[in-house]
C-alpha cells in the first residue's frame, strides 16, 4: 500500500544542558492509507544533532512505554554525551501500537508492516541515520520487540531484550520464537532472564536453544530487582555491542599512527555498515604519544584532528590542553581563542568558562 506522506507538524522540545543542548524531541505527523488520523512517530535527536554530520546516527527502535520512556531517554543521553561513554549518540525511535486496519474499515493507527516498509524508510530519509538499527525492549513490551525482530529480522542489526514475559505468550510462539532465532546468525541478541519465576522453564529452553549460536549473548538477572533489570541490562548490553568502537590498546598503533587508526575504522565500517568518525580513537593516539614522550608525534595528531574537524569544538580545547601540559603556551592560546570563537557562536555559558580558564593559564604561563 502505497503511503501518501503528509508532514503536518515538527513539535521541538529543548531542555537546557550544560556544554551543549539537550536532546530534541520531534513529532512528526502524516497521514497514510492504513491511518485514518495524522499518526505520530515522535524521535528523539542526540544532543548537538547535526544532519550534515559525516557520521550517521545509529537507530535506536524502543518498544518503551510512556513511564519507562523518560528513563531510557535519561540513560541514553548520559551513557552517550561524551565520546568516551559506552555507547555513541543516536537517535531514538518509539514503536507505536500497532493496529491491525482491515481493508473495509480504517482504525486509528498502522500496521507492524506499514511501520517497518514505510514508515521506518521515511523516518531514515528525514534524519541523518546511519542504517545500523539497534531494537529495544522489556518486560511485557518486550515480548513486541521479539515479535518485530522474528517478523521483520532484516530491519535490525542488533537488539536488547530485558526480561521479556515469555508465560504470556503460547508454546507455539515460543518455540517458533526460537526457531527464528536460531536463523539469525549475523544478529547480535542481548537477552536477559528478570527476577520473575514463572517462567523460568520457557526461559531455559530460549537459553539453552541458544547458548551454542553465534552472536547471543545471555544473562541471567533473576538476583536483580526487575525494575532494575533494565538499567542494568541495557548499560551492560551497549557496552558490549560498542566496545569495538573504542580502541583498548593504543600501543598496537603506535608505529603506524594516524593511519593505523583510520585503518582500523575501516573495519569497523564493514562490522557495522557505516562510517564511523575516527577522531575519539585519534585523540587516543595522541594522548598516548604524549604520555610516552613522544611530544611532536602526539601533536601532530591532534592537529591532523584539527584540521580534518575545524567545527567540533571538543578537540580543539583537549588540542589546547595538551599544548599548555607540554609548555606550547602561546599556541595552547592562539588554539584555544579559536574555540572560545566556536563557544560563543553555540552560546555554551560552560565552555566559555572553562575556555576563560585555560586562557588564563596559558597567559600566566606566557608572561612567566
Amino acid at each position: 500500500m502505497k503511503i501518501k506522506w503528509c508532514i503536518l507538524l515538527f513539535s521541538i522540545c529543548l531542555l537546557p544542558v550544560k556544554w551543549g543542548r539537550a536532546s530534541e524531541a520531534k513529532t512528526v505527523y502524516f497521514r497514510s492509507d492504513a491511518s485514518a488520523e495524522p499518526f505520530p512517530v515522535t524521535v528523539i535527536l542526540p544532543t548537538d544533532y547535526n544532519a550534515q554530520r559525516s557520521t550517521a546516527y545509529p537507530l535506536l527502535v524502543t518498544t518503551a512505554g510512556d513511564s519507562r520512556f523518560e528513563v531510557l531517554k535519561a540513560q541514553v543521553h548520559w551513557l552517550s554525551h561524551v565520546s568516551f561513554g559506552p555507547m555513541p549518540k543516536v537517535v531514538i525511535l518509539r514503536l507505536p501500537n500497532f493496529d491491525n486496519a482491515s481493508a473495509d474499515k480504517k482504525q486509528s493507527g498502522i500496521s507492524a508492516t506499514t511501520f517497518h516498509q514505510q514508515v521506518l524508510p521515511f523516518v531514515r530519509q528525514s534524519f541523518n541515520i546511519a542504517p545500523f538499527t539497534l531494537l529495544e525492549g522489556f518486560s511485557t513490551r518486550a515480548n513486541l520487540a521479539l515479535d518485530m525482530l522474528s517478523q521483520f529480522p532484516q530491519a535490525y542489526q542488533a537488539s536488547i531484550i530485558s526480561s521479556p514475559a515469555l508465560e504470556l505468550e503460547s508454546a507455539k510462539w515460543n518455540n517458533r520464537l526460537l526457531a527464528e532465532l536460531k536463523q539469525q546468525q549475523t544478529h547480535k541478541l542481548y537477552l536477559a532472564y528478570g527476577s520473575f519465576n514463572g517462567q523460568r522453564a520457557e526461559f531455559d529452553s530460549l537459553f539453552n536453544g541458544l547458548t551454542a549460536q553465534p552472536n547471543k549473548v545471555l544473562s541471567d538477572l533473576e538476583a536483580e530487582n526487575y525494575i532494575s533489570t533494565p538499567l542494568i541490562h541495557f548499560e551492560t548490553s551497549v557496552r558490549q555491542l560498542f566496545l569495538p568502537l573504542s580502541v583498548q590498546n593504543f600501543e598496537l598503533y603506535s608505529a603506524q599512527g594516524v593511519q593505523g587508526i583510520l585503518a582500523y575504522h575501516q573495519s569497523l565500517q564493514a562490522e557495522f555498515g557505516y562510517v564511523i568518525s575516527a577522531n575519539a580513537n585519534l585523540e587516543g593516539l595522541a594522548n598516548y604519544y604524549l604520555e610516552n614522550d613522544s611530544v611532536e608525534k602526539g601533536l601532530a595528531v591532534f592537529q591532523y584532528i584539527i584540521e580534518s574537524a575545524p567545527d567540533e569544538q571538543l578537540y580543539s580545547v583537549r588540542y589546547g590542553q595538551a599544548l599548555l601540559r607540554v609548555g606550547r603556551f602561546e599556541k595552547a592560546q592562539q588554539v584555544l581563542e579559536n574555540a572560545m570563537v566556536q563557544a560563543k557562536k553555540a552560546q555554551d555559558d560552560e565552555a566559555i568558562n572553562y575556555i576563560q580558564h585555560l586562557l588564563r593559564q596559558a597567559s600566566q604561563h606566557g608572561r612567566g
